[in-house]
């Protein structure tokens, strides 16, 4: 085991799971008819952003959230198909995460997520029969029961006191250049995963930089 790393911690979308190619990747996944928007698409971006803060905060239920959604997309779509076309924003386990997380626990590490996301994403993420991988993880901690969100500095500290480690014992993975800044801030060990690489290859290159050899 590393000298310092002991908590290796990963976001989920976009490092463990597969997400949908935006919007359109949503629907299509989902069988939804895409419908492009009729605002400018700076509009639709901006008032998404808005409403997933308040969702992925915990502080925006279901039914909220989609009846504003509704108006964000000027009626094109029907609730049901909104929501279909939600959860297929979250796809499948990346090939190779599941045998990285066994080989972690194996080798003596702690594992856990820390992921922005929202209680109906979460219902599907704690499937084990979908993401065993997620399952396989010690400790599972999302944005909406938190209640704030990645890169809130309350998040990290909130993350750090329910796990009981030191910002220097942990070693985290995300795909967004704000929130690892933001982990990196609070001290932790933090590596950005991008999208035009194999995920797992640059997850084992970055846990091979501080020490952590499987």
């Amino acid at each position: 085991m590393s000298s310092t790393v002991s908590l290796v911690v990963f976001d989920l979308g976009g490092v463990m799971i597969r997400l949908a190619d935006g919007w359109e990747g949503a629907c299509r996944a989902a069988g939804v008819p895409f419908r492009p928007p009729a605002r400018p698409r700076e509009e639709i971006i901006r008032d998404w952003r808005a409403l997933d803060a308040e969702l992925g905060a915990g502080r925006m239920g279901d039914d909220a959230f989609f009846t504003a959604f509704h108006r964000v997309h000027d009626g094109r779509y029907t609730i049901p198909e909104l929501r279909a076309a939600f959860r297929a924003i979250i796809q499948e386990e990346f090939p190779g995460i599941y045998d990285t997380v066994a080989a972690l626990k194996a080798a003596g590490y702690r594992t856990a997520c820390l992921s922005n996301t929202s209680a109906l994403h979460w219902a599907d993420l704690e499937n084990p029969a979908t993401y065993p991988a997620i399952a396989l993880l010690d400790v599972r901690h999302a944005s909406h029961l938190l209640g704030c969100m990645k890169p809130d500095a309350v998040i990290y500290r909130k993350f750090e006191a329910a796990m009981g480690a030191r910002p220097a014992e942990m070693l985290f993975f995300d795909d967004y250049a704000d929130n690892v800044a933001g982990a990196r801030a609070r001290g932790w060990h933090a590596e950005q995963i991008v999208q035009d690489t194999p995920v797992v290859e640059q997850i084992h290159a970055g846990l091979r930089r501080y020490g952590v050899n499987l």
